[in-house]
């Protein structure tokens, strides 16, 4: 009885078959000028269609534009380190090349290579931190690869120019000369982290004021250590010009086991730094992210930075010791709260930040109006 069983079922199938090999026949005859798949494939394809279809495939309108997928990002690594392209706020060290670099060590400094000029992109993605959007970065003047240009249009929310002069200082707009030097200092934030050349502190406020020259030394990736040796540096490059100081500290300055990472050390030698050089004024800034700017709607459980620290005791610490000490005190959280106030919704103060820990543009706008507030008090 098995043996009937197995045997009809087996008689079914070729039947099929068959049937099949004759179905995909007539097809190819009816086709026979036209080039196409055969009819099990289109079948397959048709049912699986909305699963398959890429982003590439779907109408303008219809796509996400943004990188879920890491075949896809990986699928364009090996063309990004053949093109010197660096890509920032992802897992790639092998992007971290020296033709990517925008920074250099000099004498145990981190500080910013001279005469660069690089196009930085944000690129939407879902893939890793949202609130930290990865970056692409490469030389200006150099062609990119079609399918490499291509990929990063697609995705980029924003193109921007970064560029540095001989002295390794980010570029200030419009450019003016002036023996009065004003420094604007404090790593990335003050570089300018993701802003163009003439959107910086810098460049906002010697938008303003042609009577001094905004000098930006900020670098990326510096810590409170390296701010110390830019200044240091400056004081001797600009020895007796030197008038006033802006001083950014993020919460990444927060490192008690850093040099300089503690107000007992560092205030200290901000004050040193303005007797030295006679300042008219240091002003401090506090900048906090935006896990602290707005933490009813940014700490979301289960995100990398939903338990990022306060700093509460700190930052009380910080400004304290800097208002003891003569210093003009800006907090920036007093700029997002009256945005929130003023938009009447939680989500407010977000548009004053390109990321997590760095102004927009018309967040930099907001601290320029801060500035000059507290500079006539």
């Amino acid at each position: 009885m098995r043996k009937q069983h197995l045997f009809a079922a087996m008689t079914v199938v070729l039947v099929l078959v068959v049937i099949l090999l004759a179905g995909e026949g007539l097809y190819a005859v009816a086709r026979l000028k036209k080039p196409d798949t055969s009819v099990t494939y289109w079948f397959v394809s048709n049912l699986l269609k909305d699963q398959k279809r890429s982003d590439a495939e779907l109408p303008a309108d219809d796509r996400l534009l943004t990188i879920s997928s890491l075949d896809e990002l990986e699928s364009m690594i090996d063309d990004m380190k053949a093109n010197g392209v660096g890509l920032g706020n992802a897992p790639y060290a092998e992007l971290k090349t020296e033709a990517a670099s925008a920074n250099i060590e000099i004498d145990g400094c981190w500080s910013q290579r001279p005469n660069i000029d690089k196009t930085m992109v944000l690129l939407r993605s879902t893939l890793f931190n949202s609130f930290d959007p990865m970056n692409a970065f490469y030389d200006t003047a150099r062609v990119l690869p079609p399918r490499l240009q291509q990929f990063l249009d697609r995705y980029a929310f924003r193109k921007i120019r970064h560029r540095s002069n001989a002295e390794g200082e980010r570029l200030t707009l419009p450019s003016v000369e002036s023996p009065r030097k004003v420094l604007v200092t404090g790593s990335s934030i003050a570089n300018g982290s993701m802003v163009n050349d003439w959107e910086t502190l810098a460049s906002q406020l010697q938008a303003r004021d042609d009577t001094r020259q905004y000098v930006n030394i900020g670098v990326n990736g510096a810590a409170a250590k390296d701010n110390v040796c830019m200044l240091e540096r400056a004081e001797r490059r600009y020895a007796g010009g030197i008038r006033e100081v802006v001083y950014f500290f993020s919460e990444n300055d927060h490192a008690p086991g850093e040099p300089y990472g503690r107000p007992e050390e560092l205030i200290p030698f901000l004050s040193e730094f303005a007797k030295r050089n006679a300042l008219d004024r240091l002003t401090l800034v506090y900048l906090p992210k935006i896990y602290n700017a707005a933490p009813d709607v940014m700490r979301v459980r289960g995100h990398s930075h939903w338990d990022f620290p306060y700093f509460r005791e700190e930052k009380r610490a910080v400004l304290d010791a800097a208002r003891q000490a003569g210093f003009t005190v800006v907090d920036f959280l007093d700029a997002t709260n009256a945005a929130r106030e003023e938009a009447g919704s939680p989500f407010g103060g977000l548009p004053l930040y390109v990321n997590q820990g760095h102004l927009s543009p018309i967040g930099t706008a907001k601290l320029v109006e801060m500035l000059k507030a507290a500079w006539k008090k």
